[in-house]
């Protein structure tokens, strides 16, 4: 599949951004200003690395380029269980993958007093000039951090040093050829259609065009004949006294295909939650009920952007009677999928049924 895609990136001068205000607005300063209970000695770097800066951008600058230069980039996270692996990586061990680094910045920045928030993503990979393609690994996923500048938006910064290169050499020009062949053979094979057949036909044609007039002629004798034979099926069918009933059954068949599949699966789903009363969530159960909550809170007019995480979708919810539950839940959910701590699934399904309750009970 290919696409074209335009991104537009702010080129803003550091000479504008040091002029910046410190006036955020409250959104912007209520989410990405916390900071969870840490190591002291956290803020007491950020501060000494930020002693001489004079304005928000230079005390950025400063950590960024602090954590660049006195820390190492591994992928060898092997070492001793700690509750405070932000303090061991940044007073211990000393190296880290790219989450650490930018784990570290977002949280020196919201210590300074400067909103901050942590980015994942993807460099851009590899150019393969062979196949004319990017090739993006698993391995060229990064993590990095934008700083809130009011006036000008997001701005990024990547405080981790560079790792080990790029491959060079003999075998790295193997692969490429290697991931050529394989994009050719995907091309060519996995999704040949009707135009590789033409492009193919061309080609063979600048060789031999009597092969290809007669390949062509044949194909169209092929089709001309299964065009016929659909059309005499079409009639015999026609007369047939089963062909009405007949289609009202295929109908209903495919109907029951197209839309019954999703609603056996929701409907296991929901019996899976009845069926775990007492027990706790797992992270399959905890995204059913939040999905749940979407759908309940779209029907009201609130719908989650995609750019939106569940947290700033939560706190955007105006209704004083709906913020507290759908924040609860919401909490709970990110808790069960993503931090893999235990909750009940009757607490989760309460909030749901408040929620639901809310919604239709007469809006004031």
């Amino acid at each position: 599949m290919r696409y074209e895609g335009t991104s537009l990136l702010p080129l803003i001068p550091p000479a504008q951004l040091r002029k910046s205000s410190t006036t955020y607005p409250d959104p912007i300063r209520d989410m990405y200003l916390q900071v969870p209970q840490l190591d002291p000695r956290i803020k007491q770097l950020a501060e000494k690395i930020a002693e001489n800066s004079h304005n928000e951008y230079d005390r950025a600058a400063n950590i960024e380029r602090y954590l660049k230069t006195h820390y190492g980039y591994t992928l060898d996270l092997t070492g001793r269980k700690t509750d405070d692996p932000l303090a061991y990586f940044l007073f211990e061990k000393r190296s880290g993958n790219c989450e650490y680094f930018a784990a570290a910045m977002a949280v020196m920045l919201r210590d300074l007093g400067i909103p901050a928030r942590y980015v994942g993503g993807f460099l851009p990979g590899e150019y393969n000039d062979l196949g004319g393609d990017y090739i993006v690994r698993a391995s060229d996923a990064h993590a990095w951090v934008e700083a809130y500048f009011p006036g000008y938006g997001w701005i990024t910064f990547d405080p981790t040093p560079p790792g080990a290169g790029k491959r060079s050499g003999m075998f790295a020009r193997l692969a490429l050829y290697w991931d050529w062949f394989q994009f050719a053979w995907d091309e060519w094979v996995i999704n040949y259609d009707f135009v590789h057949q033409t492009n193919l036909a061309q080609n063979v044609q600048k060789t031999s065009k009597d092969w290809g007039e007669r390949a062509l002629r044949y194909y169209h004798d092929k089709q001309r004949d299964a065009i016929r034979l659909l059309l005499a099926l079409d009639h015999r069918t026609e007369a047939s006294p089963f062909f009405l009933p007949g289609v009202l059954v295929f109908l209903i068949a495919l109907l029951i295909y197209l839309r019954g599949r999703p609603l056996i699966g929701y409907l296991i789903a929901r019996w899976r939650v009845r069926a775990r009363r007492g027990g706790n969530l797992t992270a399959s159960l905890a995204a059913l009920e939040y999905r749940e909550m979407l759908r309940l809170l779209e029907k009201r007019g609130w719908k989650k952007a995609p750019s939106q995480t569940a947290l700033e979708f939560a706190s955007a919810i105006p209704a004083a009677d709906l913020s507290a539950p759908v924040a609860q839940l919401t909490e709970l959910y990110q808790s069960a999928r993503f931090g893999n701590h235990a909750a009940r699934v009757d607490q989760m399904s309460l909030l749901l049924h408040s929620i639901r309750e809310i919604l239709r009970s007469p809006r004031k």
